[in-house]
């Protein structure tokens, strides 16, 4: 049996925190009043999940009401404490006396943070305008009034909903993906909290990632004196009394949640749950849509790849290399050789194969796929699965058409020129491998060969990579890998060995070239003597 799992937060507790939810619990339980907890955690690291979980674990507490409220649904409203509010009057169900009274102190909350004044009451007609401005003054006065008691009000409604829940009674408010809003809303929140919602028998939940709620305050603040940085940070410390980081998943967790999922899906052995559990980082969100992911790609592969050909661990790893190392796949996707590159030569990719893979390294996911069962046909009917899967971009065909551009570089020309002698110049160039993050050139003066190596990297802004298409944004670092005199009777052998495409040129071998720029050996080989006979 195959299923979807949704994104919805969970009701059971599957990734093992129950010791992080009866904590929380008992704090909100037995926490002097009022108080706000911070639950903070990346995307996906299971905030609504846990206070979920929480709300459960207080369902035996009769002294205890519990209010959700999603700040992002009325981020545009100028009052958030307003929408808390409202959400504390329609979820607590109060009855007779009590919801009149706490309804009539709702409105007259709403009269002091609203701009009554300035709302016309009745038409700017000639006739009219008299009582408007009568009605104005008066309006006028009962929001001042309002509002010099506003602190009061607040404080007179929480007391309405606690007034059945005896002294020690207290209202719970799970304040959910605060950052999910714009940076002027999360501020309003905070705001409120402070300001307005400081009161005697609340306790706040507040689920939100800290780096995203710190940048937002940093942004309102911008321009104003000091430093932002530390101001926000200050900031959000003197909101939230006790701070708790969700900490990441064990390894045993991760895997044991991985298995959990995979129990529905027979499709998987437990290879590919092995290989899912290294190449997958620790986010629950992450993991789950990735074997929803596998799950569609599965069914569709089972359809359009021969039997014979088609190994679910292929398809794992390309969909991991997709979203973790996009350059790379595409690179593969292009270029099935540049995947047995990875294997045949291990010192020149060395720096890629260190590169952080899941909870490992993209080395050791690597050697969990079995070699001699990956030929370059049955890759090649994956990746062709791959291709079709993708659906066509505008600026993704620009940009290839920009990748098999051949014209030299200014840094590679740059080298090549400082290594010219006296009465030498170049006299033509040859691109001769190229990926997203390598370029190999063979540039040829009117006395030498000249090859050179150009490995490209992006630059990262605020943390975040550069998009492969930011050119402006990627650093290439040349070096010069070997010269060599012309030769007219140089020896060029193009081949290829365990998929990887290789040629040798005079006594330097094993040099890689791109299929995609030159499709057959041949080519290549006929390329490179006709640049030597030209300068020769």
């Amino acid at each position: 049996m195959i299923s979807f799992r949704n994104d919805e937060p969970a009701e059971i507790d599957l990734l093992k925190r129950e010791d992080y939810v009866q904590a929380l619990a008992e704090m909100v339980r037995t926490c002097n009043t009022p108080m706000v907890i911070g639950l903070y955690g990346r995307w996906g690291y299971g905030k609504t999940s846990i206070m979920k979980l929480v709300e459960n674990e207080l369902e035996k507490d009769s002294g205890i009401k519990k209010i959700w409220f999603d700040p992002w649904r009325c981020q545009f409203d100028e009052h958030p404490a307003l929408g808390l509010l409202h959400a504390m009057f329609d979820q607590l169900d109060l009855e007779g006396e009590q919801r009149k009274s706490a309804k009539k102190i709702l409105e007259t909350i709403g009269l002091a943070l609203g701009d009554m004044a300035i709302r016309s009451v009745t038409p700017l007609t000639i006739g009219g305008i008299k009582k408007y401005f009568e009605q104005y003054e008066s309006k006028n006065f009962e929001v001042r009034n309002a509002r010099a008691q506003l602190e009061k009000k607040f404080k007179d409604i929480i007391a309405e909903a606690r007034k059945d829940l005896g002294a020690s009674g207290r209202l719970v408010f799970f304040i959910d993906d605060l950052d999910r809003c714009l940076p002027e809303s999360m501020v309003k929140v905070l705001e409120a909290l402070k300001l307005y919602l400081n009161v005697e028998g609340c306790v706040y939940l507040l689920g939100a990632d800290k780096k995203t709620v710190q940048a937002a305050i940093k942004y309102r603040f911008e321009g104003m004196a000091g430093d932002n940085e530390a101001d926000s940070i200050d900031y959000l410390d003197k909101i939230v009394q006790l701070p708790f980081d969700i900490p990441p998943m064990r390894e045993d967790v991760v895997e044991s949640y991985i298995d959990e999922l995979l129990k529905e899906h027979a499709f998987a052995s437990s290879d590919c749950a092995r290989l899912m559990k290294q190449g997958l980082d620790g986010n629950p969100r992450t993991i789950t849509r990735f074997i929803n992911t596998l799950t569609l790609n599965h069914l569709i592969a089972e359809k359009k790849i021969a039997k014979e050909h088609y190994q679910v661990k292929i398809l794992i790893f390309l969909l991991m290399l997709k979203m973790q190392l996009p350059d790379l796949h595409d690179d593969i996707v292009d270029d099935s050789g540049n995947f047995f590159n990875l294997r045949t030569e291990p010192e020149a990719m060395k720096d890629l194969l260190a590169t952080r893979f899941g909870r490992k390294t993209l080395k050791d996911v690597l050697e969990l796929l079995p070699k001699d069962e990956i030929t370059p046909e049955i890759l090649e009917a994956h990746i062709f699965f791959a291709r079709a899967m993708e659906a066509p971009d505008e600026k993704s065909e620009l940009y290839k058409a920009e990748r098999v551009s051949k014209d030299l570089p200014a840094n590679v020309s740059d080298i090549v020129h400082r290594e010219l002698a006296e009465g030498e110049s170049i006299v033509s160039e040859l691109l001769i491998f190229k990926t997203r993050t390598q370029q190999t050139w063979l540039v040829f003066s009117n006395q030498r060969i000249f090859c050179l190596l150009m490995n490209i990297d992006p630059v990262s802004i605020d943390g975040m990579p550069a998009k492969p298409e930011m050119k402006q944004m990627r650093r290439a670092v040349v070096k010069l890998q070997w010269k060599e005199p012309v030769d007219l009777n140089i020896k060029i052998k193009a081949y290829t060995v365990e998929g990887s495409h290789r040629v040798d040129i005079g006594s330097h071998k094993r040099w890689l070239y791109s299929k995609k720029l030159f499709p057959s050996g041949a080519i290549l080989e006929s390329a490179i003597l006709s640049k030597i006979h030209q300068n020769g």
